[in-house]
């Protein structure tokens, strides 16, 4: 199945808000509890607070994220691979993102 890096991105997201992973951060909210990136997921390592790659995306590796990143990555003990999107999921997504591309166009014409 294809699917782009954006959309990987939006369903691991979309994932970890169904899950409940994810909080939202800034003033007088909790700190971070995951970065998605177009290569991985990342969370913070429970002692040090230091983000830690997770889960990398298919046909990801860690040089890539290695040598991309402008630290030394630390990778989990438990790394796991980000499941890809599924069919509905990238169903619903396009759907979305066509709706969206419509209601922008008639706002412009209007």
């Amino acid at each position: 199945m294809n699917y782009t890096f954006s959309e990987m991105m939006t369903v691991a997201v979309e994932r970890a808000l169904d899950n409940r992973d994810v909080c939202f951060v800034g003033i007088g909210l909790p700190s971070a509890v995951l970065l998605v990136t177009d290569l991985c997921v990342m969370q913070p390592d429970p002692e040090t607070n230091e983000f830690v790659v997770t889960s990398l995306h298919p046909e990801v590796s860690r040089e890539q994220v290695s040598r991309i990143s402008g630290w030394a990555v630390r990778f989990s003990t438990t790394l796991l691979e980000t499941e890809p999107p599924t069919g509905n999921e990238l169903e619903a997504l396009r759907t979305l993102h066509e709706q969206t591309a419509r209601a922008h166009i008639q706002r412009s014409i209007a």
